[in-house]
């Protein structure tokens, strides 16, 4: 293996069930989530060169988690060297799938394997979660519950095959906007306390996720996170794939993008 380059492909996720648990002092909302990573990808490639440098699509702006990562990692270790990170995007942006937490830890893990002053798991997942309330559950693998605002983390295991499809509609949606909704009219929701408040900035969500339930009667169907992704879950890969032949034909479904994933770990 090159160790002056590593490239690695890092999870989505989605959020089976959110709780808003309350505020903090600090501003942020304590949640207890449980999280399934899947089956769609970005890719990060990092490798040594003269100078730090990012190449990033431009939708991501410039405060963002990827960037944060190697700034916040090189100043926690002191790593004099410099790195050349890249980052192919397929997780869509603003949409509840943890895409800019996915990287970010992605990048810490691939600088840590890089550097020969390593943190250990508690420094690393420490780390992480200065940079993003997210960060942290994906430093872990697989399933896991996370509590606090994001940054304590559980891994769990799910032993048994399991199919979603992702919705994803034209547009996205800020955290920031959906948990300043939720505080102005806080109520608890079936699987996800964020639903709600997502459906009050975006009233489109709530038949989106009516057709992608009518379709194919999924164990369960919930917005993701924040959104404004939506999922439905099967335990059934035929089922599965029918259900998203048949989205991929509904005109409803113009403009959206349609994923068929599997459940990872």
């Amino acid at each position: 293996m090159d160790l002056n380059f590593i490239a690695k492909k890092t999870p989505a996720k989605v959020n089976l069930f959110l709780r808003v648990v309350g505020k903090r002092a600090d501003g942020y909302h304590e949640i207890f989530s449980l999280v399934d990573k899947i089956s769609l990808y970005d890719i990060i490639s990092v490798e040594e060169s003269s100078e730090d440098l990012v190449i990033i699509p431009a939708v991501y702006g410039e405060d963002n988690t990827v960037t944060r990562a190697l700034r916040t990692f090189k100043k926690k270790t002191g790593i004099k060297k410099n790195f050349c990170v890249t980052v192919s995007k397929k997780i869509p942006i603003s949409a509840g799938l943890g895409g800019g937490s996915s990287d970010a830890a992605c990048i810490l893990k691939i600088l840590n394997s890089m550097s020969e002053k390593k943190l250990n798991d508690k420094e690393l997942m420490d780390l992480s979660a200065e940079i993003g309330s997210d960060v942290p559950l994906f430093i872990v693998e697989g399933p896991c519950i996370i509590s606090g605002r994001g940054e304590r983390v559980f891994p769990v295991k799910m032993e048994f095959k399991r199919w979603y499809i992702i919705l994803k509609p034209p547009f996205g949606l800020s955290s920031k906007d959906v948990y300043e909704e939720f505080d102005r009219s806080p109520e608890t929701g079936y699987l996800n306390d964020l639903e709600k408040p997502a459906m009050k900035l975006r009233p489109e969500l709530e038949n989106l996720k009516k057709i992608l339930y009518q379709e194919g009667n999924p164990i369960i169907c919930s917005v993701s996170g924040s959104g404004s992704c939506i999922f439905s879950m099967f335990l059934d890969r035929d089922k599965a794939v029918s259900s998203v032949e048949a989205l991929r034909k509904n005109r409803e479904l113009k403009g959206c993008e349609i994923y068929l994933v599997e459940g990872i770990g």
